[in-house]
């Protein structure tokens, strides 16, 4: 699965599980990485009725990204206050960890404590504390944190380089359904395709993919030394109005060579715009972050 399913865990590098490794499985795997099991494309082939779940959940039968909704830009900002002022404090108050991930129809966090997880699906806030479920459609990032019984603050994690500015504790939060949807796919997109990179047949020192809630975005690391770089995809900054998936070199990047294209980081970008245009949205972009890949060496 592509989403958090199993209880808490107490590993304290990670307080959470890998959820596409097979190390330890006991029996053949239903995965979304071709190699590793049987793939939900080969499941769903044979029982059709599990298209549908598979192409909900990013697991195969992939849908393709569509045009953006108009309120993209606001909902998206909505969301990224959610994820940085309430969700990973929450998180972090009881592992010290603010990383989150894809869940079906929105992001959240892993499991963690008394086996609690918190989700955003569209605007809603989702609390689950083992069979109990709390919901509340978001409004202010007060009320969210009311909710999930943490303390408001404008100030957060001052570790970060460049923390979210804060909306305001009273500050309405506006989120169209149609883009939370938009959101919600791209997400799920870019953890089809990461998870599949991050199994790069002899790769060094391969992190774990997690949506960093100051930046709103999906990545990993990868590689040693000079080649090491961050793999992700974004939703969209203020220097990027619509999605892009990225590779960010950890050393600098050689200018002359046309693929390191993008001015506002040390990377390369793939726009949206060449996606939706693609034939094959997955291939494209696996192939991108395979040619960064052969790139760094």
């Amino acid at each position: 699965m592509l989403e958090p399913s199993p209880p808490c865990n107490t590993d304290p590098a990670w307080y959470a599980d890998d959820p596409t490794d097979p190390s330890g499985a006991e029996a053949m795997l239903v995965t979304p990485i071709p190699g590793e099991g049987i793939t939900w494309d080969q499941k769903a082939s044979e029982h059709p009725e599990l298209i549908a779940f598979a192409a909900s959940h990013w697991l195969g039968c992939y849908r393709r990204l569509q045009p953006l909704p108009e309120g993209y830009d606001s909902t998206r900002r909505a969301l990224h206050q959610l994820a940085f002022f309430a969700v990973a404090p929450k998180r972090h108050s009881s592992t010290g960890k603010i990383g989150l991930r894809y869940t079906h129809l929105g992001f959240g966090t892993p499991f963690f404590g008394a086996d609690e997880q918190i989700r955003v699906e569209g605007g809603v806030i989702v609390r689950q504390q083992g069979a109990s479920v709390a919901s509340e459609e978001a409004t202010t990032v007060a009320r969210a944190c009311e909710l999930l019984e943490i303390p408001y603050r404008q100030s957060w994690f001052e570790r970060l380089r460049d923390p979210l500015e804060p909306a305001g504790e009273t500050t309405a939060l506006v989120v169209s359904p149609a883009a939370a949807v938009a959101i919600e796919d791209w997400f799920g997109f870019g953890a089809s395709v990461l998870e599949q990179v991050r199994r790069t047949e002899g790769a060094p020192e391969v992190g774990r993919l997690q949506l960093w809630p100051e930046h709103f975005d999906l990545g990993f690391e990868m590689g040693s030394g000079s080649q090491r770089a961050t793999y992700g995809a974004s939703p969209g900054d203020d220097r990027h109005p619509e999605p892009y998936l990225y590779v960010a070199r950890w050393e600098a990047s050689d200018r002359s060579n046309p693929f390191w294209n993008d001015p506002t980081f040390n990377g390369a970008s793939l726009s949206y715009r060449i996606l939706l245009e693609s034939d094959d949205q997955h291939i494209a972009a696996r192939d991108f972050y395979e040619h960064a890949y052969r790139l760094l060496g």
